[in-house]
């Protein structure tokens, strides 16, 4: 049979599903299977067979979210989230699903956004049969344990408290606040315990009930059986199987994942649901565009968003209307908004994109971070937007070369994808599954630019005029752009976020629109000259290549490292350097000129270059630390030798201008860095400090921010000019290159930089204190955001040498143990606060068990809290069964035998073993993080 709506081959089969048929478009390199189910009761699921997967995954995603929430119980999406995965019919334990998954090796986490909502978890390949009706479980029988509801309605409202000085969350909330009465949009998508039992609280009022009554068990009372009794009434209403898509990827068979998805997930309640519910509902009312919201940020920061209304572009899946514009309006290249404006001295950042969170009536964006006197200028930044606006209109003509090459970047992109993290793939896979474009391009309907559309891209065009535009102007004061006493500030109601709305006048309106004289300066981008012509990977002399990364060539103070792809057979590369001058960072002001002065000033004037290279496939990325610079290029090894060295001549040449300066000299003061460093979230100052007490050179900002006002270019170049005269260099280079070519490589850095060999004496070498044995000590900072509700606590227990590989295998086995019951002790039953983790810690010469929570409590109780937790586990330790123990140490040989999933992966593990001095290879995995659930 041909499906009506997407015109792909589905065929029924006996069994009571459909299958889909046809041929699956892959990359080339993609030697997993794929199968397309559709159940009964409409759900639909993509089922891959990997026999070579070291993790497998599965995840579950609903097609609502909070927008879909009760206007009188905002934040109850969120709240299922939570809710739906502790405990069940079949598996009754509120812990059973964490624990399990975490027992054998794995991660799981949901998330909730405004349309949708997904579930997912990665666990070792033996355990995916054994997991999955866990996950199963919670959309067939949750059970919504009452003493559970009750409890969970406070880790809820810790999230948000935690989120309460997040100036991102603030803004949007202000946005979505300022919608049509009773639009969706004016939801509150986190949710608290006021917004979540209001509408109980409301009825206990009204009908008079007797507040005393409580279960034994602690539900909460009245008001808390009455939003348990709304939170399974939503579900009811919300939570349908032809809602819900579903990926699972392991080594099983097509057919044994098929008979499990069909054992298990056709008893899923079909209610007979909207598939996928649009909102098509104008947001906003006729006066609420063309204004402008000023809304008052925590953070000293100056930002804008310039937001249009257009039509749903899920269709568009062949042209991409909207992405394509967002291409040429967030360009860095000659003649863009960015270059134009940044020239100025007005403009940090640009972007533009489209709001996919809605289903229905979407929102394109044009944001970005100004300078103080780029936000001054506000008017003229909004002018110079329209105004390139106005040039796509009267060049459309022109555009169809544009498209092609990005039809043929993505052709290219597709083609060499990689594999990714296991959970990342499935979660994505849900995704596609959910859209309209036809089932055999569900793996790069997203992402291929097929046809251009010139009626497609109008249609766009047109929704961006001025009089449809919402701007938001957000800074921590607006005392330089308006009178006080001009301003009529409101609050909020969720965040209490102060924001003023003001309708521009007809004069603005006018200004902005007479843009047929286009300014000067504003011009299409020229050709990429970085598309990759060469994609042919070397396989020559492979079966003797080494599998891990060998020194071949140590002279003159440079050390290069070689690892020739054999594994994952795409035509790219890395090329990561390593800068060591012993002038780095030796006083405050040396580390302010090296990493917020020479660094940021080499990445600006790369910007307009390496713009067109990330387009094509190439990034870059500069670090600064204690030792000097590391540098990395990456991506297609056809033109990375071109790139390197524009990157190196740019690092080499850098000529500071007293603009540009001043402009980084405002950002460290008061944007981001130094500045707004008291305001970053209490657990991060914690981990902050933690490392700052043992490590023998780092600077505070405090120490920092008084040496920044003086500098100037020639104390810039003179500091250029010192930090690159005398380096040690190491350098890795792995990928698609010979041995030859990676010598090449290493000879041009040397060429370019033209630097003297650094003696083995003064080599900088990285050093930390070590805690003595049975020693403790307390560093208890002051959090000095006044409106901060939380604290901060990081708690490490330091047990001994990193170099020792038998206390490294104790240290990790011990955190492998510890973490759930951590977890569910410590933030899910005492309800310590919402962000609760541990983690093996590690500096040079020493690990540590570490500890880290953020909570409204003070730290004291927080460090008494986990000595009776950890007292308590020992016990549980001693008695711990073998069977118990051996099931944990092979979830934990699973996680250590988990390779890298594509060629970066691989790269940032030996990258990260060469630049911890240990060069340990066979350890991999120092620079990747575990996703911490919830």
């Amino acid at each position: 049979m041909v499906d009506a709506t997407t015109g792909s081959l589905w065929q029924e089969h006996e069994a009571g599903y459909k299958v889909f048929v046809g041929s699956i478009e892959k990359p080339d390199l993609d030697e997993r299977s794929y199968r397309i189910l559709e159940l009964k009761n409409g759900l639909r699921a993509v089922l891959v067979h990997d026999p070579l997967a070291d993790k497998s995954a599965a995840c579950l995603r609903v097609a609502v979210g909070s927008l879909y929430d009760p206007s009188d119980m905002y934040g109850t999406a969120h709240f299922c989230e939570h809710m739906i995965t502790k405990g069940t019919r079949q598996f009754p334990v509120e812990n059973d699903f964490v624990s399990f998954v975490k027992a054998n090796g794995g991660l799981r986490n949901a998330g909730t956004s405004p349309s949708h909502t997904h579930y997912w978890f990665s666990i070792g390949p033996s355990s995916l049969l054994e997991a999955i009706p866990r996950l199963a479980a919670f959309f067939e029988s949750p059970l919504f344990t009452p003493n559970v509801v009750a409890r969970e309605i406070n880790a809820v409202d810790s999230e948000n408290k935690r989120n309460l000085q997040d100036d991102s969350r603030r803004v949007l909330q202000v946005e979505r606040s300022l919608s049509a009465p009773g639009h969706p949009w004016l939801a509150f998508s986190t949710g608290n315990i006021d917004s979540l039992t209001s509408a109980a609280r409301k009825k206990a009022i009204d009908e008079k009930w007797d507040s005393s009554t409580m279960l034994p068990d602690g539900d909460g009372g009245p008001v808390g059986r009455e939003t348990r009794r709304r939170l399974i009434e939503w579900v009811e209403q919300q939570y349908c199987s032809g809602r819900m898509t579903l990926a699972i990827l392991g080594q099983e068979s097509l057919d044994t994942l098929t008979e499990i998805t069909m054992r298990l997930f056709s008893s899923v309640p079909n209610r007979g649901l909207i598939r996928r519910p649009l909102i098509k509902d104008d947001p906003w009312t006729e006066d609420q565009h063309w204004c402008i919201i000023l809304v008052k940020t925590i953070k000293d920061k100056y930002e804008f968003k310039l937001a249009f209304t257009i039509p749903y572009q899920s269709p568009q899946y062949l042209a991409k209307p909207a992405s394509f514009l967002a291409h040429l309006i967030a360009h860095e290249g000659p003649g863009s908004i960015f270059s134009h404006l940044k020239n100025k001295g007005w403009l940090l950042s640009i972007s533009a994109g489209l709001q996919t969170w809605n289903r229905g009536i979407q929102v394109f964006t044009v944001s970005g971070r100004l300078t103080l006197l780029g936000y001054c200028n506000y008017r003229e930044v909004f002018r110079t937007i329209f105004s390139h606006i106005w040039l796509l209109r009267t060049s459309i003509s022109s555009f169809p070369p544009y498209h092609e090459e990005l039809k043929e970047l993505s052709k290219i992109s597709f083609r060499n994808r990689e594999k990714s993290q296991p959970h990342t793939y499935v979660v994505s896979l849900t995704a596609r599954l959910e859209e309209d474009s036809p089932t055999q391009w569900l793996l790069n309907a997203d992402s291929l630019y097929r046809e251009y559309s010139e009626e497609a891209v109008k249609a766009v065009l047109n929704c961006l005029f001025p009089e449809r535009a919402r701007i938001t102007l957000s800074a921590k004061n607006h005392k330089s752009i308006l009178e006080a006493s001009q301003m009529d500030w409101q609050k909020e109601k969720w965040y209490g976020t102060e924001y003023s709305v003001q309708k521009f006048s007809p004069h603005m309106l006018e200004k902005v629109s007479s843009c047929p004289a286009v300014i000067p300066g504003l011009h299409l981008p020229p050709p990429n000259h970085f598309i990759p012509r060469n994609l042919e990977v070397i396989r020559d002399g492979i079966p003797t290549a080494p599998t891990v990364p060998v020194c071949i060539l140590e002279v003159d103070s440079l050390r290069l490292w070689y690892k020739r792809d054999n594994t994952f057979w795409v035509p790219k590369g890395h090329a990561y350097v390593v800068l060591k001058s012993p002038f780095a960072e030796v006083t405050a002001r040396h580390a302010v000129l090296t990493r917020r002065m020479v660094a940021n000033l080499i990445c600006d004037s790369l910007d307009e270059i390496t713009y067109s290279a990330s387009l094509a496939g190439l990034q870059y990325w500069l670090d600064y630390h204690s030792e000097g610079l590391s540098v990395c290029v990456c991506g297609y090894h056809d033109k990375l030798p071109l790139f390197l060295q524009v990157v190196l001549e740019k690092i080499k040449n850098l000529q500071p201008r007293v603009d540009r300066l001043e402009v980084f000299k405002e950002k460290v003061r008061a944007i981001r860095d130094y500045g707004n460093f008291p305001l970053q979230k209490p657990a991060d100052h914690a981990g902050y400090y933690a490392r700052y007490l043992v490590n023998t050179l780092q600077w505070t900002p405090e120490e920092k921010l008084p040496e920044v006002t003086g500098i100037c270019v020639e104390e810039v170049q003179m500091h250029h000019a010192s930090l690159l005269s005398r380096l040690y260099v190491e350098i890795l280079v792995t990928g698609n290159f010979t041995d030859g070519e990676a010598v090449a490589l290493a000879a041009l850095v040397k060429e370019q930089l033209q630097y003297q060999a650094l003696p083995p004496t003064e080599i900088p070498v990285p050093k930390s204190l070590v805690i003595p044995m049975g020693k403790s000590y307390t560093y208890r900072p002051l959090v000095t955001d006044p409106d901060e509700l939380n604290c901060g606590l990081v708690l490490d227990f330091h047990l001994g040498d990193n170099a020792d590989q038998d206390l490294r295998r104790k240290a990790d086995f011990l955190r492998h143990l510890i973490d759930e019951p951590a977890f569910s002790t410590l933030r899910t039953k005492e309800q310590l606060g919402y962000h609760v983790a541990t983690s093996r810690w590690t500096s040079v010469g020493t690990t540590a068990l570490r500890f880290r929570i953020q909570s409204r409590k003070d730290p004291v109780f927080l460090e008494d809290r986990i000595e009776a937790f950890l007292s308590s586990f020992f016990e549980e330790l001693k008695a711990m069964s073998d069977e118990y123990f051996y099931t944990r140490r092979r979830g934990l040989i699973v996680k250590k035998l988990e390779k890298a999933k594509n060629i970066a992966e691989e790269a940032a593990d030996y990258w990260g073993q060469i630049r911890s001095g240990y060069y340990n290879f066979s350890l991999g995995k120092l620079h990747r993080r575990e996703s911490w659930g919830k």
